[in-house]
């Protein structure tokens, strides 16, 4: 009883902690185009060049079959897996997602135009569409 007690103050001290961070900066993330070593597990590994500035082997890298537009795509991811760790925040939330499609619609519309056989990662990108627009109609 006593350290279930303990356990509940520290999880409330930690949300008070966070709560207070997001409120001081205006949002609950410290760099836009940067994603935290937290965030960066959460998000494919061909985008950790991108978002988290590591060098590493080419898995680390969007394939150069995709070409320019595909800059993008990671943000979008980033914008998901920021929106996805909030709870509550349904404004915060929507915005994440809205972005998110912005930034997957103009990959994929590139990615579209490549000649064949194209960018390896269409695939994914599609799926990825179909999530951000189904948590776009639970948002609203």
């Amino acid at each position: 009883m006593r350290i279930q007690r303990y356990a509940s103050r520290l999880v409330f001290i930690v949300l008070m902690g966070f709560a207070g961070a997001v409120h001081a900066q205006g949002t609950p993330w410290a760099d836009e185009w940067q994603a935290s070593a937290l965030e960066g597990v959460l998000l494919p590994q061909f985008c950790w060049a991108q978002m988290m500035q590591v060098q590493g082997p080419p898995e680390y890298y969007i394939p150069k079959e995709c070409g320019p537009l595909s800059n993008h795509y990671c943000l979008a991811l980033l914008k998901m897996v920021r929106a996805d760790k909030l709870i509550g925040h349904r404004d915060w939330k929507k915005i994440l997602y809205d972005g998110a499609k912005k930034d997957t619609k103009y990959t994929l519309d590139g990615w579209r135009s490549l000649p064949a056989p194209g960018c390896p990662l269409l695939p994914h990108a599609e799926r990825t569409m179909i999530k951000i627009d189904t948590q776009l109609k639970i948002l609203k």
